[in-house]
C-alpha cells in the first residue's frame, strides 16, 4: 500500500518566500493579488507566485524568439523550420491558463465589479 504524500509534496511549484526574483510586472501581479485578501493561505499564495513566474517566463520565451529571429528559423540546410522557442511558449502559455483557472480568476465577477481581477474582495 503506498503511504500517504506529506503536505509539501500537495503543495504547487512556487516558493512563496522567494518572490524577490519576480520581474517588476510580476511582482506588481503579486502584490496586487495579496493585497486584495484572495489568498489568505500558504497553498494559494504559492499558486499566485507559480502563476507570476510563468509570466516572466513567456515573457523570456518572447525575448527568445526576437533575438533567434523569429517564429521561422533556417535550418543548417537553409530550409525554414519553426523556432523551439515558439513550442517552449505555448507550453508555457497553456500551464499559464491552467493556473488561472486554478486561481478562479476565469469566473465572471459578481455585483459588476467588472476590471476586478481578484474578486471577491478582501472581507
Amino acid at each position: 500500500m503506498r503511504a500517504a504524500p506529506d503536505e509539501e509534496a500537495l503543495e504547487p511549484a512556487g516558493d512563496v518566500d522567494d518572490i524577490a526574483t519576480l520581474s517588476p510586472a510580476a511582482r506588481k501581479i503579486w502584490d496586487e493579488g495579496i493585497a486584495s485578501g484572495a489568498f489568505p493561505d500558504r497553498p494559494s499564495q504559492a499558486m499566485l507566485v507559480r502563476f507570476c513566474r510563468l509570466q516572466d517566463q513567456i515573457r523570456d520565451a518572447d525575448a527568445k524568439i526576437l533575438v533567434t529571429g523569429g517564429a521561422v528559423i533556417r535550418n543548417r540546410f537553409g530550409e525554414p523550420k519553426p523556432n523551439p522557442w515558439v513550442k517552449i511558449r505555448l507550453e508555457l502559455i497553456r500551464e499559464s491558463c491552467r493556473v488561472f483557472r486554478l486561481l478562479g480568476w476565469d469566473q465572471e465577477p459578481r455585483g459588476g465589479q467588472q476590471g476586478d481581477l481578484f474578486w471577491p474582495p478582501a472581507r
